[in-house]
């Protein structure tokens, strides 16, 4: 029916918020109201277009986490000499670093234009490398999330609270989540 496509249907939204730590990055749950036993063709259509507008991918920021397998060259790169007994597989550094990479760290693809309004975030170019025990390193190039090696730098890994960093000229943030505290 024409009359019926000219106001959308009356919806209920229930929630509808952005979890940094999903996939997707967006959770929806959406409850409508019905004064019939079926739904018309009209609702059908604005909960799929609704649906179809947040699933777009300029609507979301894309995270991705560091690759496991590459876990151990990154540290074989950092902490080499001395270092390397320091923080070799035995070791509780070694399981703390392991779980702080696989688990603490995000990459966040998001849109450049809004990154560059926001001047109160860190830069990656402001944190020092960690060169205590390899002084031959350096920064990268480019940046890629797959090939980012975080223990590079002197990231305050052990902070209470989460750590956000642009890297400059890019479109991605590196989120690093503070560690769950023991409770007494």
């Amino acid at each position: 029916n024409i009359e019926d496509l000219k106001e959308p249907p009356n919806l209920d939204l229930e929630a509808f918020f952005i979890d940094e730590r999903a996939a997707s990055g967006v959770r929806i749950c959406v409850t409508f109201k019905k004064n019939s036993t079926s739904m018309s063709l009209t609702k059908l259509f604005w909960l799929g277009l609704f649906c179809l507008l947040l699933s777009t991918p300029t609507l979301q920021a894309q995270t991705t986490k560091p690759n496991p397998a590459n876990f151990d060259r990154f540290i074989a790169a950092v902490y080499t000499g001395s270092g390397a007994e320091y923080i070799s597989p035995e070791t509780r550094r070694y399981a703390y670093m392991k779980t702080l990479f696989e688990e603490r760290i995000v990459f966040v693809k998001n849109d450049k234009e809004k990154l560059d309004l926001d001047n109160s975030l860190a830069l990656l170019s402001e944190v020092p490398l960690y060169s205590d025990y390899n002084k031959g390193l350096m920064r990268d190039a480019a940046f890629d999330p797959q090939q980012f090696n975080p223990f590079k730098y002197k990231f305050d890994f052990y902070s209470a609270n989460k750590l956000m960093y642009r890297v400059d000229g890019t479109e991605y943030l590196i989120i690093i989540y503070p560690q769950e505290r023991r409770k007494n």
